[in-house]
Protein backbone atom coordinates (compact mmCIF):
# COMPACT_ATOMS: atom_id res chain seq x y z
CA UNK A 1 0.00 0.00 0.00
CA UNK A 2 1.43 3.37 -1.14
CA UNK A 3 0.74 6.18 1.41
CA UNK A 4 2.14 8.91 -0.28
CA UNK A 5 -0.35 7.95 -3.93
CA UNK A 6 -3.43 7.81 -1.56
CA UNK A 7 -2.61 11.05 -0.12
CA UNK A 8 -2.06 12.79 -3.17
CA UNK A 9 -5.19 10.93 -4.65
CA UNK A 10 -7.39 12.35 -1.70
CA UNK A 11 -5.61 15.82 -2.23
CA UNK A 12 -6.67 15.75 -5.91
CA UNK A 13 -10.46 14.71 -5.14
CA UNK A 14 -10.98 18.29 -3.98
CA UNK A 15 -8.75 20.60 -5.37
CA UNK A 16 -10.57 23.63 -4.01
CA UNK A 17 -9.84 22.80 -0.86
CA UNK A 18 -6.38 21.83 -1.66
CA UNK A 19 -5.24 25.30 -3.54
CA UNK A 20 -6.88 27.33 -0.27
CA UNK A 21 -4.84 25.58 2.16
CA UNK A 22 -1.92 25.67 0.02
CA UNK A 23 -2.51 29.04 -0.41
CA UNK A 24 -3.06 30.57 2.57
CA UNK A 25 0.04 28.90 4.20
CA UNK A 26 2.18 30.19 1.05
CA UNK A 27 1.10 33.29 1.79
CA UNK A 28 2.36 33.47 5.19
CA UNK A 29 5.66 32.18 4.32
CA UNK A 30 6.10 34.36 1.66
CA UNK A 31 5.97 37.17 4.16
CA UNK A 32 7.90 36.06 6.76
CA UNK A 33 10.68 34.83 3.34
CA UNK A 34 10.27 38.71 2.03
CA UNK A 35 11.07 40.47 5.46
CA UNK A 36 14.26 37.57 6.26
CA UNK A 37 15.80 38.44 3.02
CA UNK A 38 15.48 41.76 3.45
CA UNK A 39 16.03 42.38 6.83
CA UNK A 40 19.26 40.02 6.67
CA UNK A 41 20.90 41.33 3.70
CA UNK A 42 20.09 45.10 4.89
CA UNK A 43 21.53 44.67 7.83
CA UNK A 44 24.74 42.52 6.49
CA UNK A 45 25.28 45.65 3.63
CA UNK A 46 24.88 48.05 6.08
CA UNK A 47 27.68 46.73 8.13
CA UNK A 48 29.96 45.32 5.91
CA UNK A 49 29.96 48.95 3.72
CA UNK A 50 30.62 50.94 7.25
CA UNK A 51 33.46 48.73 8.43
CA UNK A 52 36.14 50.50 9.05
CA UNK A 53 34.81 54.16 9.31
CA UNK A 54 34.37 55.02 13.33
CA UNK A 55 33.09 58.56 12.64
CA UNK A 56 31.64 60.69 9.32
CA UNK A 57 32.19 64.63 9.83
CA UNK A 58 29.76 66.89 7.85
CA UNK A 59 27.35 70.28 7.70
CA UNK A 60 25.05 70.72 10.93
CA UNK A 61 21.49 68.77 10.38
CA UNK A 62 20.60 65.24 11.49
CA UNK A 63 23.06 62.89 11.71
CA UNK A 64 21.68 60.17 10.08
CA UNK A 65 21.34 61.85 7.59
CA UNK A 66 24.83 62.49 7.36
CA UNK A 67 25.48 58.65 7.41
CA UNK A 68 22.93 57.90 4.74
CA UNK A 69 24.26 60.36 2.25
CA UNK A 70 28.07 59.67 2.95
CA UNK A 71 28.51 56.06 3.40
CA UNK A 72 25.46 54.62 1.84
CA UNK A 73 24.47 56.72 -0.88
CA UNK A 74 21.09 56.55 -0.38
CA UNK A 75 20.16 60.21 1.10
CA UNK A 76 21.00 63.88 0.13
CA UNK A 77 23.84 65.32 2.14
CA UNK A 78 23.33 67.66 4.95
CA UNK A 79 25.55 70.74 3.48
CA UNK A 80 29.05 71.70 2.78
CA UNK A 81 31.96 72.38 4.81
CA UNK A 82 35.18 74.09 4.62
CA UNK A 83 37.74 72.48 3.09
CA UNK A 84 40.07 74.30 5.56
CA UNK A 85 38.46 73.17 8.67
CA UNK A 86 38.35 69.68 7.37
CA UNK A 87 42.09 69.55 6.81
CA UNK A 88 42.62 70.54 10.76
CA UNK A 89 40.61 67.73 11.49
CA UNK A 90 42.46 65.79 9.61
CA UNK A 91 45.56 66.76 10.68
CA UNK A 92 44.26 65.70 14.69
CA UNK A 93 46.28 63.39 16.32
CA UNK A 94 43.92 61.49 16.68
CA UNK A 95 42.91 60.47 12.97
CA UNK A 96 44.86 57.69 11.18
CA UNK A 97 42.46 58.39 8.21
CA UNK A 98 40.50 60.85 6.77
CA UNK A 99 38.74 60.61 3.62
CA UNK A 100 37.36 63.73 1.93
CA UNK A 101 34.11 63.40 -0.35
CA UNK A 102 32.58 66.14 -2.52
CA UNK A 103 28.88 65.31 -3.77
CA UNK A 104 26.46 67.04 -5.80
CA UNK A 105 26.22 65.25 -9.05
CA UNK A 106 25.30 62.42 -11.51
CA UNK A 107 25.25 60.57 -14.18
CA UNK A 108 22.26 58.47 -15.22
CA UNK A 109 21.28 58.09 -11.86
CA UNK A 110 24.61 56.96 -10.60
CA UNK A 111 26.42 59.62 -8.08
CA UNK A 112 29.74 61.12 -8.62
CA UNK A 113 31.88 60.98 -5.59
CA UNK A 114 35.20 63.29 -5.49
CA UNK A 115 37.28 61.95 -3.37
CA UNK A 116 40.87 60.60 -3.06
CA UNK A 117 42.81 57.72 -4.02
CA UNK A 118 42.96 56.46 -0.47
CA UNK A 119 39.12 55.69 -0.79
CA UNK A 120 39.55 53.31 -3.44
CA UNK A 121 41.93 51.20 -0.71
CA UNK A 122 39.78 51.52 2.16
CA UNK A 123 36.93 49.52 0.12
CA UNK A 124 39.12 46.89 -1.26
CA UNK A 125 38.97 48.38 -5.29
CA UNK A 126 41.51 47.03 -7.41
CA UNK A 127 41.89 48.16 -10.78
CA UNK A 128 40.73 45.05 -13.08
CA UNK A 129 40.99 47.68 -15.99
CA UNK A 130 42.98 50.97 -16.44
CA UNK A 131 44.07 52.69 -14.12
CA UNK A 132 43.46 55.50 -11.30
CA UNK A 133 42.95 58.36 -11.97
CA UNK A 134 45.98 60.99 -12.30
CA UNK A 135 44.84 64.49 -13.90
CA UNK A 136 41.75 66.49 -13.90
CA UNK A 137 38.54 65.34 -14.98
CA UNK A 138 39.34 61.57 -15.09
CA UNK A 139 37.15 59.04 -13.55
CA UNK A 140 37.30 55.62 -12.10
CA UNK A 141 34.01 53.72 -12.19
CA UNK A 142 32.50 50.85 -9.90
CA UNK A 143 32.17 47.41 -11.49
CA UNK A 144 28.06 47.90 -11.40
CA UNK A 145 28.57 51.32 -13.13
CA UNK A 146 30.50 49.75 -16.14
CA UNK A 147 28.02 47.05 -16.23
CA UNK A 148 24.64 48.59 -16.22
CA UNK A 149 25.78 51.55 -18.26
CA UNK A 150 28.23 50.11 -20.73
CA UNK A 151 30.83 52.51 -19.89
CA UNK A 152 34.46 51.38 -20.94
CA UNK A 153 38.24 52.94 -20.93
CA UNK A 154 38.38 55.82 -22.86
CA UNK A 155 34.79 57.04 -22.67
CA UNK A 156 33.30 60.72 -22.02
CA UNK A 157 30.55 61.61 -20.18
CA UNK A 158 29.20 64.89 -18.67
CA UNK A 159 27.84 64.89 -15.38
CA UNK A 160 24.53 66.35 -14.19
CA UNK A 161 23.38 68.58 -11.22
CA UNK A 162 21.79 66.48 -8.84
CA UNK A 163 22.22 63.09 -7.21
CA UNK A 164 18.41 61.23 -7.77
CA UNK A 165 19.09 61.14 -11.64
CA UNK A 166 18.21 64.25 -14.56
CA UNK A 167 19.17 67.22 -13.64
CA UNK A 168 21.33 70.16 -15.58
CA UNK A 169 23.91 68.65 -17.46
CA UNK A 170 27.29 69.86 -17.39
CA UNK A 171 28.20 69.71 -20.82
CA UNK A 172 30.97 72.21 -20.64
CA UNK A 173 32.97 69.65 -18.54
CA UNK A 174 33.37 65.92 -19.90
CA UNK A 175 34.68 63.44 -17.49
CA UNK A 176 37.12 60.23 -18.81
CA UNK A 177 36.71 57.03 -17.53
CA UNK A 178 40.25 55.61 -17.29
CA UNK A 179 39.17 52.88 -14.50
CA UNK A 180 36.92 50.21 -13.87
CA UNK A 181 37.48 48.52 -10.59
CA UNK A 182 36.89 45.02 -9.69
CA UNK A 183 33.10 43.95 -7.88
CA UNK A 184 33.60 44.46 -4.01
CA UNK A 185 29.88 43.98 -3.46
CA UNK A 186 29.62 47.23 -1.74
CA UNK A 187 28.63 50.40 -2.25
CA UNK A 188 31.31 51.97 -4.45
CA UNK A 189 30.82 49.11 -6.92
CA UNK A 190 27.55 51.93 -7.79
CA UNK A 191 29.75 54.69 -7.61
CA UNK A 192 32.05 56.98 -10.18
CA UNK A 193 35.00 57.99 -8.38
CA UNK A 194 37.07 61.11 -9.41
CA UNK A 195 39.23 63.44 -8.10
CA UNK A 196 38.08 66.47 -5.87
CA UNK A 197 39.49 69.07 -7.68
CA UNK A 198 37.43 67.36 -11.04
CA UNK A 199 34.45 68.20 -8.90
CA UNK A 200 35.82 71.55 -7.71
CA UNK A 201 36.42 72.44 -12.13
CA UNK A 202 33.03 71.39 -13.10
CA UNK A 203 31.14 73.69 -10.62
CA UNK A 204 34.15 76.35 -11.23
CA UNK A 205 33.38 76.17 -14.68
CA UNK A 206 29.28 76.27 -14.37
CA UNK A 207 29.93 79.33 -11.81
CA UNK A 208 32.54 81.26 -14.91
CA UNK A 209 29.54 80.45 -17.61
CA UNK A 210 26.65 81.95 -15.34
CA UNK A 211 29.27 85.13 -14.43
CA UNK A 212 30.32 85.56 -18.27
CA UNK A 213 26.23 85.82 -19.09
CA UNK A 214 25.61 87.96 -16.21
CA UNK A 215 28.40 90.48 -17.21
CA UNK A 216 27.03 90.63 -20.86
CA UNK A 217 23.63 91.69 -19.94
CA UNK A 218 24.99 94.21 -17.48
CA UNK A 219 28.20 95.77 -18.99
CA UNK A 220 27.77 98.94 -17.20
CA UNK A 221 27.37 97.68 -13.66
CA UNK A 222 29.93 97.42 -11.54
CA UNK A 223 30.32 93.93 -10.04
CA UNK A 224 33.49 94.29 -7.83
CA UNK A 225 30.91 93.27 -4.84
CA UNK A 226 29.67 89.95 -6.86
CA UNK A 227 32.04 87.63 -6.05
CA UNK A 228 30.75 84.65 -6.18
CA UNK A 229 31.32 81.53 -3.77
CA UNK A 230 33.80 79.97 -6.04
CA UNK A 231 35.45 83.24 -7.02
CA UNK A 232 35.34 82.85 -10.64
CA UNK A 233 33.95 86.23 -11.92
CA UNK A 234 36.60 86.40 -14.35
CA UNK A 235 36.26 89.94 -16.27
CA UNK A 236 36.27 90.38 -20.34
CA UNK A 237 37.99 92.42 -22.73
CA UNK A 238 35.50 94.43 -23.53
CA UNK A 239 35.78 95.67 -19.28
CA UNK A 240 39.01 95.86 -19.29
CA UNK A 241 39.52 99.29 -19.54
CA UNK A 242 36.79 100.23 -17.26
CA UNK A 243 38.16 97.29 -14.73
CA UNK A 244 41.68 98.59 -14.99
CA UNK A 245 40.57 102.30 -13.96
CA UNK A 246 38.12 100.80 -11.04
CA UNK A 247 41.17 98.56 -10.08
CA UNK A 248 43.49 101.67 -9.78
CA UNK A 249 41.15 103.56 -8.18
CA UNK A 250 40.23 100.65 -5.45
CA UNK A 251 44.18 100.76 -4.85
CA UNK A 252 44.90 104.06 -3.92
CA UNK A 253 41.85 104.17 -1.64
CA UNK A 254 43.11 100.75 0.52
CA UNK A 255 46.92 102.91 0.23
CA UNK A 256 44.80 105.37 2.17
CA UNK A 257 41.64 105.06 3.70
CA UNK A 258 38.65 102.54 2.50
CA UNK A 259 36.40 105.15 2.41
CA UNK A 260 38.09 107.42 0.35
CA UNK A 261 36.20 105.78 -2.84
CA UNK A 262 32.50 104.63 -3.79
CA UNK A 263 34.18 101.47 -4.60
CA UNK A 264 35.36 100.35 -1.02
CA UNK A 265 32.23 102.59 0.80
CA UNK A 266 30.94 101.02 4.06
CA UNK A 267 34.02 98.68 3.89
CA UNK A 268 36.96 98.09 6.13
CA UNK A 269 40.68 97.85 4.97
CA UNK A 270 40.75 93.92 5.75
CA UNK A 271 37.65 93.48 3.42
CA UNK A 272 39.13 94.99 1.09
CA UNK A 273 42.28 93.68 1.04
CA UNK A 274 40.16 90.14 0.65
CA UNK A 275 38.30 91.04 -1.83
CA UNK A 276 41.49 91.88 -3.92
CA UNK A 277 43.35 88.93 -3.51
CA UNK A 278 39.64 87.05 -4.34
CA UNK A 279 39.34 88.88 -7.74
CA UNK A 280 43.32 88.05 -8.47
CA UNK A 281 42.62 84.45 -7.34
CA UNK A 282 39.71 85.01 -10.01
CA UNK A 283 41.81 86.41 -13.12
CA UNK A 284 44.47 83.59 -12.51
CA UNK A 285 41.92 81.01 -12.91
CA UNK A 286 42.19 79.90 -9.67
CA UNK A 287 40.22 79.69 -6.23
CA UNK A 288 41.95 79.63 -2.96
CA UNK A 289 41.82 76.50 -0.77
CA UNK A 290 40.34 78.70 2.51
CA UNK A 291 36.84 78.92 -0.47
CA UNK A 292 37.12 75.42 -1.25
CA UNK A 293 34.08 73.03 -0.07
CA UNK A 294 33.66 69.02 0.47
CA UNK A 295 30.87 67.52 1.54
CA UNK A 296 31.78 64.93 3.82
CA UNK A 297 35.03 63.11 5.76
CA UNK A 298 35.13 59.85 6.43
CA UNK A 299 37.21 59.15 9.79
CA UNK A 300 39.06 56.34 11.22
CA UNK A 301 40.63 56.70 14.55
CA UNK A 302 44.10 56.13 15.61
CA UNK A 303 43.46 55.22 19.26
CA UNK A 304 40.26 53.84 20.96
CA UNK A 305 40.06 57.09 23.49
CA UNK A 306 39.40 59.54 20.87
CA UNK A 307 36.01 57.92 20.57
CA UNK A 308 34.68 59.68 23.82
CA UNK A 309 37.26 63.06 22.69
CA UNK A 310 37.40 63.47 19.48
CA UNK A 311 33.18 63.61 18.37
CA UNK A 312 33.00 66.06 21.12
CA UNK A 313 35.55 68.42 20.15
CA UNK A 314 34.41 68.90 16.01
CA UNK A 315 30.35 68.86 17.52
CA UNK A 316 31.67 72.52 19.29
CA UNK A 317 33.26 73.58 15.44
CA UNK A 318 30.06 75.74 14.43
CA UNK A 319 29.87 74.37 11.04
CA UNK A 320 30.61 70.86 11.52
CA UNK A 321 28.75 67.88 13.66
CA UNK A 322 29.74 64.38 13.91
CA UNK A 323 27.67 61.56 13.25
CA UNK A 324 29.07 57.67 14.77
CA UNK A 325 27.73 54.98 11.92
CA UNK A 326 27.46 52.16 14.67
CA UNK A 327 25.08 54.49 17.00
CA UNK A 328 23.24 55.71 14.12
CA UNK A 329 22.64 52.43 12.08
CA UNK A 330 21.70 50.77 15.50
CA UNK A 331 19.27 53.31 15.91
CA UNK A 332 18.21 53.05 12.12
CA UNK A 333 17.68 48.92 13.03
CA UNK A 334 15.53 49.90 15.96
CA UNK A 335 13.41 51.98 13.87
CA UNK A 336 12.92 49.74 11.08
CA UNK A 337 12.87 46.81 14.13
CA UNK A 338 9.23 47.51 15.18
CA UNK A 339 7.77 47.43 11.54
CA UNK A 340 9.43 44.24 10.84
CA UNK A 341 8.71 42.82 14.10
CA UNK A 342 4.94 43.55 13.19
CA UNK A 343 4.89 42.25 9.80
CA UNK A 344 6.73 38.77 11.08
CA UNK A 345 3.98 38.99 13.82
CA UNK A 346 1.27 39.17 11.19
CA UNK A 347 3.05 36.40 8.80
CA UNK A 348 2.74 34.46 12.09
CA UNK A 349 -0.68 35.00 12.85
CA UNK A 350 -1.53 34.23 8.75
CA UNK A 351 0.64 30.39 9.39
CA UNK A 352 -0.93 29.84 12.06
CA UNK A 353 -4.54 30.37 10.59
CA UNK A 354 -3.31 28.39 7.51
CA UNK A 355 -2.44 25.43 10.22
CA UNK A 356 -5.82 25.89 11.51
CA UNK A 357 -7.11 25.34 7.80
CA UNK A 358 -5.66 22.02 7.55
CA UNK A 359 -6.54 20.71 10.74
CA UNK A 360 -10.02 21.87 9.89
CA UNK A 361 -9.73 20.40 6.20
CA UNK A 362 -8.44 16.96 7.70
CA UNK A 363 -11.30 16.87 10.77
CA UNK A 364 -14.21 16.92 8.01
CA UNK A 365 -12.03 14.89 5.85
CA UNK A 366 -11.39 12.18 8.65
CA UNK A 367 -15.37 12.06 9.12
CA UNK A 368 -16.18 11.72 5.62
CA UNK A 369 -13.27 9.35 4.88
CA UNK A 370 -14.33 7.26 7.86
CA UNK A 371 -15.95 4.18 6.19
CA UNK A 372 -13.04 4.37 3.18
CA UNK A 373 -10.68 3.85 6.77
CA UNK A 374 -12.78 0.85 8.13
CA UNK A 375 -12.36 -1.01 4.58
CA UNK A 376 -8.53 0.11 4.66
CA UNK A 377 -8.07 -2.03 8.35
CA UNK A 378 -10.37 -5.06 6.74
CA UNK A 379 -8.05 -5.37 4.23
CA UNK A 380 -4.75 -5.49 6.46
CA UNK A 381 -4.12 -1.52 6.87
CA UNK A 382 -2.93 -1.38 10.56
CA UNK A 383 -3.71 1.67 12.78
CA UNK A 384 -0.73 3.03 12.71
CA UNK A 385 -0.83 3.37 9.11
CA UNK A 386 -3.85 4.76 9.02
CA UNK A 387 -3.00 7.58 11.56
CA UNK A 388 0.37 8.12 9.62
CA UNK A 389 -1.77 8.02 6.46
CA UNK A 390 -3.62 11.41 8.12
CA UNK A 391 -0.34 13.03 9.38
CA UNK A 392 1.27 12.77 5.76
CA UNK A 393 -1.69 14.37 4.10
CA UNK A 394 -0.81 17.15 6.68
CA UNK A 395 2.61 17.48 5.70
CA UNK A 396 2.10 17.04 2.33
CA UNK A 397 -0.20 20.31 2.65
CA UNK A 398 1.74 22.58 4.47
CA UNK A 399 5.12 21.41 2.58
CA UNK A 400 3.59 22.39 -0.93
CA UNK A 401 2.03 25.65 0.94
CA UNK A 402 5.80 26.47 2.63
CA UNK A 403 7.11 25.71 -1.10
CA UNK A 404 5.55 27.73 -2.74
CA UNK A 405 5.58 30.78 -0.22
CA UNK A 406 9.87 30.80 -0.61
CA UNK A 407 9.70 30.37 -4.44
CA UNK A 408 6.99 33.39 -3.81
CA UNK A 409 8.93 35.60 -1.76
CA UNK A 410 12.10 35.10 -3.77
CA UNK A 411 10.01 35.94 -6.83
CA UNK A 412 8.47 39.21 -5.02
CA UNK A 413 12.16 40.48 -4.25
CA UNK A 414 13.53 39.89 -8.01
CA UNK A 415 11.28 41.55 -9.38
CA UNK A 416 11.28 44.75 -7.01
CA UNK A 417 14.56 44.60 -7.50
CA UNK A 418 14.27 44.41 -11.04
CA UNK A 419 12.57 47.06 -11.86
CA UNK A 420 13.01 49.50 -9.20
CA UNK A 421 16.95 50.60 -9.67
CA UNK A 422 17.17 52.30 -6.37
CA UNK A 423 16.68 48.98 -4.47
CA UNK A 424 20.45 48.13 -5.69
CA UNK A 425 21.47 50.56 -3.54
CA UNK A 426 20.39 48.27 -0.66
CA UNK A 427 22.13 45.33 -1.95
CA UNK A 428 18.86 42.96 -1.62
CA UNK A 429 19.43 39.86 -3.69
CA UNK A 430 16.05 38.00 -4.65
CA UNK A 431 18.89 35.06 -5.73
CA UNK A 432 20.20 34.49 -2.42
CA UNK A 433 18.39 31.57 -0.07
CA UNK A 434 19.36 31.36 3.42
CA UNK A 435 20.13 28.81 5.89
CA UNK A 436 16.77 30.64 7.90
CA UNK A 437 14.54 28.78 5.17
CA UNK A 438 15.34 25.54 5.61
CA UNK A 439 14.33 26.20 8.97
CA UNK A 440 10.99 27.92 7.94
CA UNK A 441 10.45 24.95 5.79
CA UNK A 442 11.02 22.14 8.38
CA UNK A 443 8.84 24.39 10.81
CA UNK A 444 5.82 24.50 8.68
CA UNK A 445 6.16 20.76 7.71
CA UNK A 446 6.34 20.22 11.62
CA UNK A 447 3.30 22.23 12.15
CA UNK A 448 1.48 20.78 9.72
CA UNK A 449 1.66 17.04 11.09
CA UNK A 450 0.42 19.08 14.47
CA UNK A 451 -2.34 20.12 12.84
CA UNK A 452 -3.43 16.15 11.46
CA UNK A 453 -2.35 15.00 15.14
CA UNK A 454 -6.53 14.92 16.03
CA UNK A 455 -7.86 13.39 12.99
CA UNK A 456 -4.98 11.17 13.07
CA UNK A 457 -5.82 10.01 16.76
CA UNK A 458 -9.19 9.73 15.50
CA UNK A 459 -8.09 7.42 12.33
CA UNK A 460 -6.03 5.50 14.95
CA UNK A 461 -9.19 4.63 17.43
CA UNK A 462 -11.76 3.87 14.81
CA UNK A 463 -14.01 1.10 15.52
CA UNK A 464 -14.06 -0.97 12.39
CA UNK A 465 -17.18 -2.91 12.68
CA UNK A 466 -19.86 -0.01 13.86
CA UNK A 467 -18.16 2.03 10.89
CA UNK A 468 -18.96 -0.66 8.45
CA UNK A 469 -22.64 -1.50 10.03
CA UNK A 470 -23.28 2.39 9.74
CA UNK A 471 -22.39 2.32 6.34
Amino acid sequence: MNLFKIVWSYLAAKPLNTFLNVFLMSLGVSIITILLLLSTQFEERITKNAQGIDLVVGAKGSPLQLILSSIYHIDYPTGNIPLEEAQKIARNRMVKQALPMSLGDNYQGRRIVGTDTAYLSHFGMKIQEGRRWEKKMEAVIGAEVAETLGLGIGDEFHGAHGIGGGGHVHDYAAYTVVGIATPTGLIPDQLILTSLESVWHVHDSHDHDHDHDHDEDHKDHDHDNGVHQHGNNHDHDHDHKHDDQKETKKNKAVATSPSDDSDGEGMSFEEIQRLQKARAAAQAGNVRADDREITAMLITYRTPNAVIQFPRMVNQIGELQSASPAFETARLFNLIGIGVSLLQGLAYVIVLVAALSVFIALYNAMKERKYDLAIMRTMGASKGKLATLLMMEGAVLAFLGAAFGLILGHLTISLVTGFFSQTDTLGVDGQLFLVQELYLLIGAVVLGVISALIPAIQAYKIDISETLAEG
